[in-house]
């Protein structure tokens, strides 16, 4: 005669029990590697090879190689971002905020301050704004600056029900 418990709720409390799996852990830990990779990769220097063989280094590029405005290999962190992505929209699942703040929307590149992204501030009215400028694609994304905000994902009621 007693009421049937749902499923994921561990007493009277109606939250989650603490022994309850996270779904879709293989895909975050493999978003989780994806990121970090496509920082690496962004921020990694190319290397020039000389060919020992040569005598004479051409200056001028290859017209066949499409030259990277900020060189690094910044093509393969952004094939890393765009797989990313991919991974998130196939199996809908989100990101935190600061991994989307530092991806570029519209070439999915890796947006490192000083690196391949210019940070500037300015102030217009009472609003302060972050503007990020991408500088494999020059987009630019604006974030407003409000200190007494504190984002959904690092509230401690949240960080509780994760645990």
């Amino acid at each position: 005669m007693g009421r049937k418990q749902q499923k994921g709720q561990g007493g009277r409390g109606g939250g989650k029990s603490s022994g309850q799996r996270i779904e879709h852990k293989e895909a975050f830990q493999r978003m989780n590697f994806l990121y970090q990779a496509a920082v690496l990769m962004a921020s990694t220097p190319v290397a020039t090879s000389r060919n020992q063989d040569s005598t004479a280094l051409t200056s001028e590029p290859s017209p066949n190689i499409k030259q990277n405005k900020c060189n690094t290999i910044s093509g393969l962190g952004r094939f890393y971002a765009h797989t990313l992505r991919q991974v998130e929209r196939k199996l809908v699942l989100r990101s935190h905020p600061y991994v989307k703040r530092t991806m570029c929307k519209y070439c999915e590149g890796i947006l490192l301050c000083g690196v391949t992204a210019s940070v500037r501030t300015s102030a217009r009215g009472k609003n302060t704004l972050i503007q990020t400028v991408c500088k494999e694609c020059q987009h630019a994304k604006s974030l407003p600056v409000m200190h007494s905000k504190e984002l959904h994902a690092e509230r401690a009621a949240v960080q509780d029900i994760g645990k």
